[in-house]
């Protein structure tokens, strides 16, 4: 990763200087360190996508993440070299597997914005064989987040002894069992996930939109089926227990 950072900061300054001194020879410049970093970005996407370790979710999210700012640079990209093609009467196209392989991983995980890519692409005359292809590339995932899993677990098998054999005694700690055990299961359950989770709750004029574990989290917490024990302050067992002997 650090090389293609140092490429893209390469390309960033020769973009810079084409801009404030342009001529024929710093043209040529940039459309060669521009052919380099695009091959050495996409020939690192590809490594990372067979990984055999597999990515962490958010490995996999930060791989997304790169991709759609790589989109959004190529196509200012794109508008500078096609200013500058023009005012030099040389010609300027990609070659039509130009980011084949970022645009198969990224329209298989975030397909609405890819859709709007395509089109951004498209009317920019940039290839679009990625998107346009009816095949997807997945990233190797991890299937299990071990340490999820281990984190989640510890929550629940604590909060259900705490439950079952020391009991419940008051709201708050009825409401710290409730948060630990929902804690547990998303953790649980989003360890053993292996893609994205997205969770779209509403409550009247308010909307939340939460993922992995959060989202996990938001449902086993709010629609928990179970009611609430009640409670009587100490002081009325007290009173209650006198009048019953």
């Amino acid at each position: 990763m650090n090389k293609v950072k140092d490429m893209k900061q390469q390309l960033d300054d020769q973009l810079i200087c084409v801009l404030s001194s342009p001529s024929l020879e710093e043209y040529n410049k940039l459309i060669s360190i521009g052919s380099d970093f695009y091959t050495e970005f996409e020939d690192y996407i590809f490594r990372n996508s067979n990984s055999h370790q597999g990515l962490s979710k958010v490995q996999a999210e930060d791989i997304l993440n790169s991709i759609k700012n790589i989109f959004d640079f190529v196509i200012k990209y794109n508008e500078i070299v096609i200013a500058l093609s023009s005012k030099y009467s040389t010609s300027f196209i990609f070659s039509d597997n130009f980011l084949k392989t970022s645009q198969l991983i990224y329209k298989k995980y975030r397909k609405n914005e890819s859709i709007e890519y395509m089109e951004r692409f498209k009317n920019a005359g940039i290839p679009i064989t990625g998107f346009a292809s009816k095949s997807k590339l997945p990233l190797q995932t991890q299937k299990i987040d071990f340490l999820s899993v281990t984190i989640g677990l510890l929550f629940f098998c604590t909060s259900f002894f705490i439950g079952f054999t020391k009991g419940i005694q008051s709201s708050i700690q009825y409401l710290l069992i409730r948060i630990a055990i929902s804690v547990g299961v998303a953790l649980i359950f989003s360890g053993l996930g292996k893609d994205i989770i997205e969770t779209k709750l509403k409550f009247n004029r308010l909307k939340i939109t939460a993922y992995g574990a959060i989202g996990i989290f938001l449902v086993i917490y709010f629609f928990n089926p179970a009611k609430p024990p009640e409670y009587q302050p100490a002081s009325e067992l007290k009173i209650i227990e006198k009048v019953n002997n």
